[in-house]
């Protein structure tokens, strides 16, 4: 006489088939997962914080704005400055500096005067030295010239520089009672009207410094670059490891 078969053999062969249908479709998941998973954990080895994003479609797709840019120009070489970094044509010149404020022509080569910072330039173009507040009289806010001198306004006053821009002395009173009129020290002010080419390689050097690879594959394993279709889905592939995890385990309990 036949027995009637236990229920949790009744139930085995329904686990196994939703086992592997549950297996085949978390695969992709999976490896999404586990591969940004591994690349994360040597990105230090990786340098994955350093190395920037150049494509084009991902900085619009992260929306990386488009940057205000003003340049100075000196004997053909195109000194500007986007959002506080400072180029000389298309060389980036140093890390994150300030507003640079105006330039200034030396026997040997170049002074470049920021809000906050004073860079000295050689004949080449190449960065020589690149100071902080300490180099400039206080916070520059306007670059000019008085009798053949380069003049800063700061927030401290009107200070003269000597010829290589190492130090600064207060502008003398005027000779007569009535003080200098603003446009006797002519004011630089940045043009916008850079050639195509450099403005256009500036702009993208600058939104590419904007976001590293770290952070784009911490987006894709956590599934935010897909926005929240993306985490669901995450989610979703997590959920199914460990659905997999557990039935497995349950399988092998019943073979015991």
């Amino acid at each position: 006489m036949n027995s009637t078969p236990k229920p949790r053999l009744r139930k085995r062969p329904q686990i196994i088939r939703w086992h592997w249908r549950l297996g085949l479709l978390t695969i992709p998941l999976a490896l999404w997962l586990v591969l940004s998973g591994l690349i994360l954990n040597h990105s230090n080895w990786l340098e994955l914080d350093q190395r920037t994003v150049g494509l084009q479609w991902v900085l619009d797709a992260y929306r990386i704005p488009q940057p205000q840019l003003q340049t100075f120009v000196h004997d053909q070489l195109w000194i500007s400055d986007v959002e506080e970094a400072w180029y000389l044509n298309q060389a980036r010149i140093g890390g994150e500096l300030s507003t640079l404020r105006g330039i200034w022509p030396l026997q040997s080569g170049l002074a470049l005067i920021g809000e906050r910072h004073l860079a000295w330039l050689d004949n080449t173009g190449a960065l020589l030295e690149l100071a902080g507040s300490e180099a400039l009289p206080g916070r520059i806010l306007q670059v000019g010239e008085h009798t053949g001198q380069l003049l800063v306004r700061s927030e401290h006053g009107l200070f003269l520089a000597d010829a290589e821009v190492l130090s600064w002395h207060p502008l003398p009173d005027p000779p007569s009672s009535n003080p200098y009129p603003d446009t006797h020290f002519n004011w630089q002010q940045g043009t916008t009207s850079t050639p195509q080419e450099i403005k256009q390689a500036l702009i993208h050097s600058w939104r590419q410094h904007q976001l590293h690879w770290e952070r784009v594959l911490l987006d894709l394993h956590a599934g935010r670059v897909w926005g929240p279709i993306g985490s669901f889905l995450a989610t979703l592939g997590s959920l199914g490891l460990l659905l997999l995890c557990l039935s497995g385990l349950w399988m092998w309990w019943q073979r015991r």
